[in-house]
């Protein structure tokens, strides 16, 4: 039998599943703002992809640029999400230590 010595996965989607935490970025964002929810935001955020959706915000609510750019916050958001929320998918750790 060949020894495996590289493995290539997609990470998300794969190992774990964040698209509710990417999807739920801008509700955060005005809610922590105090900005009334936009009608029909929920729908709009699904339609078009994340970074449009920041860079009309950034229009809209400009003063959100106070901590830099929003996709830029999000990016950082997620990054705490991944470390510390975002669960392994079912059967992900145990591939992962069978592959170790």
């Amino acid at each position: 039998m060949k020894e495996i010595k590289l493995i290539i996965l997609d990470f998300d989607g794969t190992l774990v599943e964040s698209m509710d935490y990417w999807l739920s970025l801008p509700d955060v964002t005005i809610k922590e703002a105090n900005i009334p929810e936009p009608e029909g935001f929920r729908d709009y955020i699904r339609s078009i992809p994340l970074w449009e959706v920041g860079a009309q915000m950034e229009k809209d609510y400009p003063f959100l640029l106070q901590n830099g750019p929003i996709t830029e916050q999000w990016y950082r958001h997620m990054e705490d999400n991944y470390r510390h929320h975002v669960p392994l998918r079912t059967g992900a750790a145990a591939f992962l230590q069978l592959l170790r």
